[in-house]
């Protein structure tokens, strides 16, 4: 098993500014210049949609950014 490819408290850290349910991280080497990443986050029931797209969208920029 290999180590994640990046500073996974750092990531945290930022994503957890977005939202603070964000737990369950993953981020892996696919390969030399592809990485994945997988996460867990709690959305309450009284969320709209359109809220949550909008957390995802920031979620995925700061990952894009990232890894």
């Amino acid at each position: 098993m290999e180590r994640s490819p990046i500073d996974m408290a750092k990531v945290e850290e930022q994503l957890r500014q977005i939202d603070p349910s964000v737990h369950h991280l993953h981020v892996w080497a696919v390969c030399d210049h592809i990485n994945a990443a997988t996460l867990h986050l709690k959305a309450n029931p009284d969320d709209r949609l359109e809220d949550l797209e909008k957390r995802r969208l920031k979620i995925e920029k700061v990952l894009k950014n990232i890894i």
